[in-house]
């Protein structure tokens, strides 16, 4: 038997990548077809279920027992609109209070609060130990800041002073 070559190594390559581009095309073509069907089959369960469900809750509850469920849902909400009322924290009021009473001269670079033991921290510049002075005073004068304390350490430069002031936070004077 004889057997003829009839396609260079080139072609041979060639009609290999065809063949294998022909059969990943169908692969995918297959997987996708298949995701659509089942996403279909899974849909349409979906809203039989549902469909159900909503039947059986209609012929199995009274409308007291929804107006129950309606009342329910309203005083849980009443609830939860109460408890943010009353967690609130009037931000603005202190931070303006806050701006209001830093030296011109002061940078302040960060302001961060503790919830769990309402500690509030300032940080920031001061071109002098007078002014950061000046500034801790002023703030103690805050009604809602108490124990506001500048660390010892930050005092010990004359000029060009990175500065953290702690006070505590006092929430309910605030609401």
């Amino acid at each position: 038997m004889l057997t003829l070559n009839l396609l260079s190594s080139q072609q041979k390559h060639k009609l290999r990548k065809e063949q294998a581009n022909k059969f990943l095309k169908e692969l995918v073509i297959t997987v996708v077809l298949t995701t659509v069907t089942i996403s279909v089959l899974v849909s349409a369960s979906k809203a039989i279920v549902v469909n159900s469900v909503e039947k059986y809750i209609a012929n199995n509850t009274s409308p007291d027992e929804i107006i129950n469920v309606k009342i329910k849902n309203i005083n849980n909400l009443a609830n939860f609109l109460h408890k943010i009322q009353t967690e609130h924290i009037n931000w603005s009021g202190i931070i303006i209070d806050i701006t209001k009473r830093v030296p011109a001269k002061i940078i302040i670079s960060h302001l961060s609060f503790n919830e769990e033991n309402s500690a509030f921290t300032i940080s920031g510049f001061s071109p002098s130990r007078s002014e950061l002075l000046k500034f801790k005073d002023d703030l103690t004068q805050i009604p809602e800041l108490e124990n506001v304390d500048l660390p010892i350490q930050n005092l010990s430069q004359k000029d060009d002073i990175s500065f953290n002031i702690k006070a505590d936070l006092i929430i309910k004077e605030m609401n």
